[in-house]
């Protein structure tokens, strides 16, 4: 797959991509000449009131006022390196240990370091289980912490775990921490039948017996083939993670098998092993996930199940993953991807109107499936770099994953790893609620909620004007607004039905409009 991807974005930077090749994410670098005109010309006045932020192996190096929240995201990888921790002043960061991470920059400058290191490869190969000769990509420590299982989404393909940048980092970080880890495939996948008659091909989650649910028995077949081998022993620690089904799945197997631990991502799972199990399970959700079957609504749904394990002694927690800033070298955490051709891509969405630019930083405005499905094959002239990814299902699955996990839809994320670790590692040390979510933003007080053709505001933290979003379901931006009497209202007449998220001031909530 490295190989294809790579003859498929055999490109040439555009001049434009040039240009952007050193631009610092910085609220006063939207465009290169900004950058040059504040580094040479602005008054030492503007300068004095900034200070310098220098990240090295990394990225979003630049000036800044005390009190701004500034992203920093580690540099590309190679294939068999991994992010280990960001050294220097790491007193202010959020997140240490992510290989992206955001600070509030402090009256002074601040100098940051990535620090990174090898890993052992993973081998492949093919083993026996119940039915079928199971394809299988591990690697085991000589004396594991514990194992991890790894699972794919419907319809997906395990290669995933070792082919997209967010997927491999997760087996990687996994690797590093000693984890012995391991990936293969549902049933349906590997037979390329609908065992159950639900019409997809995927991890049985509706089966909750051992002796019914051939997913479950491989799972377990495998866990005695390893044993007979001696790369674990009984009393090797356990668990699952797993995205979308394949979320779902890892909590139906540690339930089935007893595991230690399971992390489900994007999705909520089975209500009857949710409000049933006994094992610490630690639920990831995406701020706007776009799958039809989850949402946002899905986040909700398990925050109410983790306080129910929390209150029966059951360690838990709930991780919201909100949208992250997309930056030029982001398509080069994959290693087919040069770091000059990411910065063209990024070109070629900034200028497509893909990309909002908000508080100095870019945003995806559309989900990747749009603009892939829909936009470029109307008109593949006008995108000529995005025609190339589409025209390769190989590519366009790696460029599109990183473009949607920016956009927090339905797609793994890797910066809550370590996070996640720690939470299999230890269940209960971590948890000190059932539900931490980022950086707490307050809730805006909305009223009349529904709302008709005018809204109004309370619990709004502001003494003056204040800079406001309003986003749909999907996390598109619909709407940008200043208040400069909040008291006055805000006029959503132009909103169709339907529920929205805002955010003012850093503060958030959600409304629903009626007509």
């Amino acid at each position: 797959m490295l190989q294809r991807a790579h003859q498929a974005l055999n490109f040439s930077p555009s001049e434009e991509s040039q240009r952007k090749k050193q631009i610092p994410l910085n609220p006063f670098s939207m465009r290169p000449i900004l950058t040059i005109l504040f580094l040479c010309c602005l008054s030492p006045l503007l300068h004095a009131q900034s200070h310098y932020l220098h990240v090295n192996n990394g990225y979003g190096s630049g000036f800044f006022e005390a009190g701004d929240t500034v992203y920093i995201w580690a540099r590309e990888m190679a294939e068999h390196e991994v992010f280990d921790t960001w050294t220097g002043d790491t007193e202010f960061l959020g997140e240490p240990n992510e290989w992206r991470t955001t600070l509030v920059m402090p009256a002074q400058d601040v100098n940051l370091d990535a620090e990174f290191h090898e890993i052992p490869p993973y081998t492949t190969e093919y083993i026996q289980c119940v039915q079928s000769l199971k394809k299988v990509h591990a690697y085991f420590p000589p004396d594991p912490a514990g194992l991890v299982f790894l699972f794919h989404g419907t319809g997906g393909i395990m290669d995933v775990w070792v082919d997209v940048p967010d997927p491999y980092q997760v087996f990687k970080d996994l690797v590093a921490s000693n984890f012995a880890v391991v990936v293969t495939e549902a049933e349906e996948i590997t037979l390329g039948m609908d065992l159950n008659g639900d019409s997809t091909l995927r991890w049985i989650t509706n089966t909750l017996t051992l002796s019914n649910n051939i997913d479950a028995q491989n799972i377990r077949a495998l866990i005695d083939t390893f044993e007979t081998r001696n790369l674990i022993t009984p009393d090797t620690k356990k668990y699952a993670l797993g995205v979308s089904n394949g979320g779902s799945f890892a909590t139906v197997v540690s339930f089935l098998l007893s595991f230690d631990a399971a992390a489900p991502y994007c999705i909520a799972g089975n209500p009857v092993v949710n409000s049933l199990t006994t094992v610490p399970t630690q639920w990831c959700m995406q701020a706007y996930d776009d799958n039809p079957s989850v949402g946002i609504e899905a986040y909700y749904t398990v925050t109410g199940w983790s306080e129910n394990l929390m209150n029966n002694g059951v360690c838990s927690r709930v991780f919201l993953n909100d949208r992250s800033p997309i930056y030029p070298q982001i398509f080069a955490r994959h290693v087919s991807i040069s770091v000059a051709q990411s910065e063209a891509l990024f070109d070629e969405l900034d200028n497509s109107g893909f990309l909002d630019y908000v508080d100095g930083y870019y945003y995806m405005n559309l989900y990747a499936d749009t603009i892939f499905f829909n936009l470029v094959p109307a008109n593949p002239s006008a995108y000529p770099l995005l025609s190339i990814v589409a025209s390769n299902p190989e590519a366009m699955l790696v460029v599109a994953s990183l473009m949607d996990g920016t956009h927090a839809g339905h797609k793994l994320y890797s910066s809550h790893d370590k996070r996640t670790i720690a939470f299999l590692n230890d269940p209960c040390g971590t948890v000190t609620s059932a539900s931490e979510t980022l950086p707490a933003a307050s809730d805006i007080g909305i009223y009349p909620n529904p709302a008709g053709d005018k809204l109004y505001f309370s619990q709004l933290a502001t003494d003056g004007p204040a800079s406001g979003y309003i986003y749909d379901l999907h996390g598109r931006l619909l709407q940008t607004f200043t208040l400069t009497r909040p008291e006055a209202g805000l006029d959503v007449s132009g909103l169709e039905a339907g529920l929205y998220f805002m955010e003012v001031n850093h503060q958030r909530g959600k409304f629903f409009v009626g007509r």
